[in-house]
């Protein structure tokens, strides 16, 4: 049809413009705007259906019963640059009207154009039969919206989306919450965070949207009751979203398709677009204020969701919950202190009440006694991961600060400093080689309480132009003598922190047979304790990069490692020398003349 192809041409047209419209448009009013130029194109498709179908005697569009409507984020006006056009064809069928036939010709006519549309094609009186088949049905029809048409049609298609949204409302809920669960579990929030279907992505705002509109029949989350949705809170959730917005659409204009997944071969250019410096500086700033505005959905989504569903849902029966206690923010750390004797999670009532818990400016010596507290717990990752829900990881453990939501660009790392440093914490927690546990349950209590800081603060020196090793170990040293950890204890951490990568690098790389690489090894760590330190150290921190790191090779490398360190240590004079080898080594790497030398001529 020659229509369909004056119209592919104007559409090939349009999306060659959309980068340059994206220059100078906001995220949710490019969308918008997208939304708006698609429904234009399919008005003007109805228009010529109707036209080739009676000529010159077009009949009102109201009596032909006939109806277009936007589903999905076409029907929020969300739709992004490449994804799919949900459309539904709503209809009644009257005799005499051939009212197939012009369907017909209207997806004939928009196959024809190379749209890439998503399409369905329903009576008015099947609507709630065919919502009762598929929740992601029913959701899709509780967002649709009037395009063009029959309004008499869509009067009627509203009435039965108003019986569909009022259907099994708790049932809706209860599926919507256990649909996004697994989705949390299938995309965590990783370096490559997928924006749609991940943790703090699109469909946990949608979330709230979705029972939003099934509960009070709201239009958007704003509208939603002051009770459920604060407009404290609401304020950086909207910030963060409109910017998560802008994201998606330079991800989709950087691939040249649909693409919901922020992969870092694509990140420069979607860093680009965005107007962020092109340099490793600037891919670095970019991505670190994705992971936050990830984080910042999912904090709030959580507490609106919880809100917005309490008296539907129970708390899961497999897992433990806790809630608000405690007149301020130390009394509720002294809380969860209380309660890591067993693993836990924050109930959404005790983020909020975290959030708002009055504290000083800054830590006091009190708040600081109840912090070192939190490492002596036995599921000190309860604690820690609740505060990073809550954004109060900054505040509570300072060194932490330039870490949170930092990226690693390094190829090696699957999740930003912070994550890692905490996933490093549940593996020291939770280890699964009975021999390493064996070594960790060995240590005493002060041990195990320094261990777990070094564990969480062993990247803290990172994002540094310094090498991370020794500002994280400078890090720890004032951190724990705020914690007044033992002197000797401090020692043995700042050590542990400024060699935290030479096991796993030794293990992996060099001969472990040969006496000279185990003696230069073993002389970094001249006893046992501190040998078994950074053994379950190593353990930690490769399971807490990413799955398959620690796997059954690369355990048989480290234990054999360790095994073969252990031998030598008691050969005093040997190690002896071989620490002032290292020492002479390390202090040859720090020289401004060996930091001038390329890489080939350093390894030399």
């Amino acid at each position: 049809m020659e229509v369909a192809k004056l119209l592919k041409k104007e559409i090939k047209s349009y999306f060659e413009t959309l980068e340059e419209t994206f220059s100078h448009t906001g995220g949710k009013d490019f969308l918008v705007k997208h939304t708006k130029k698609i429904d234009t194109i399919l008005k003007l498709v109805y228009q010529v259906a109707l036209r080739s179908m009676f000529g010159d005697y077009l009949p009102m569009k109201n009596s032909i019963p006939v109806g277009l409507v936007a589903l999905g984020s076409y029907g929020r006006e969300q739709l992004c640059v490449y994804s799919d056009i949900d459309l539904m064809i709503v209809y009644r069928e009257i005799p005499g009207y051939n009212v197939k036939e012009l369907i017909e010709k209207i997806l004939y006519i928009l196959w024809d154009t190379g749209l890439k549309l998503g399409h369905r094609v329903h009576t008015v009186e099947e609507l709630y039969d065919v919502s009762k088949t598929d929740i992601t049905i029913k959701t899709a029809l509780i967002e649709s919206r009037f395009i063009e048409g029959s309004h008499f049609i869509w009067t009627h298609t509203q009435n039965a989306i108003e019986r569909i949204r009022h259907d099994h409302v708790e049932r809706f809920i209860r599926e919507k919450l256990e649909e996004q669960a697994q989705k949390h579990q299938k995309y965590p929030l990783t370096m490559e965070p997928n924006l749609k279907e991940g943790v703090g992505g699109f469909r946990d705002a949608n979330l709230v949207f979705w029972i939003g509109k099934v509960r009070f029949h709201v239009n958007t989350i704003k509208d939603l009751p002051e009770n459920i949705v604060e407009e404290k809170e609401y304020r950086p959730f909207r910030i963060a979203l409109e910017f998560l917005f802008r994201v998606r659409s330079a991800l989709h204009l950087a691939a040249h398709k649909k693409e919901d997944k922020l992969r870092l071969d694509l990140l420069p250019s979607v860093a680009k677009l965005l107007g962020y410096e092109e340099s490793q500086q600037g891919h670095m700033k970019f991505a670190k204020k994705v992971t936050e505005s990830l984080k910042i959905i999912r904090l709030y989504s959580t507490i609106w969701l919880e809100r917005l569903t309490y008296e539907y849902m129970d708390p899961p029966s497999n897992k433990r919950f806790i809630y608000p206690k405690g007149k301020d923010f130390n009394g509720m750390l002294k809380h969860m202190c209380k309660e890591a004797q067993t693993p836990f999670r924050a109930h959404p009532t005790f983020l909020r009440a975290l959030i708002d818990a009055p504290r000083p400016e800054r830590p006091d010596k009190a708040l600081y006694r109840t912090i070192g507290e939190i490492f002596y717990q036995p599921y000190a990752y309860s604690i820690l991961s609740t505060l990073s829900y809550a954004r109060l990881l900054r505040y509570t453990i300072p060194p932490i600060k330039k870490v949170v939501d930092l990226p690693q660009f390094d190829g090696y790392h699957q999740y930003a400093v912070d994550i890692h440093s905490l996933r490093c914490v549940y593996h020291l927690e939770h280890i699964a080689d009975a021999s390493i546990e064996r070594l960790y349950q060995a240590l005493s209590k002060d041990e195990k309480a320094m261990l777990k800081l070094v564990t969480f603060l062993h990247d803290a020196g990172k994002g540094r132009k310094r090498d991370h090793h020794y500002v994280g170990a400078s890090l720890f040293k004032i951190f724990a003598q705020k914690l007044n950890m033992q002197p000797q204890l401090i020692e043995a951490g700042e050590r542990l922190i400024q060699y935290h990568t030479l096991m796993s690098n030794v293990a992996q790389r060099e001969d472990l047979y040969s006496e000279k690489i185990i003696f230069g090894f073993a002389s970094h760590f001249p006893s046992k304790k501190l040998l078994d330190m950074i053994y379950i150290l190593s353990y930690a921190d490769m399971n807490g990069v990413g799955s398959d790191i620690y796997n059954s090779f690369s355990a048989k490398l480290l234990r054999t490692l360790y095994k073969h360190s252990l031998e030598v240590l008691g050969r005093t004079a040997m190690l002896d020398e071989a620490a002032k080898r290292a020492k002479k080594e390390q202090a040859l790497k720090r020289h401004p003349e060996f930091k001038a030398l390329k890489r080939s001529q350093q390894n030399k």
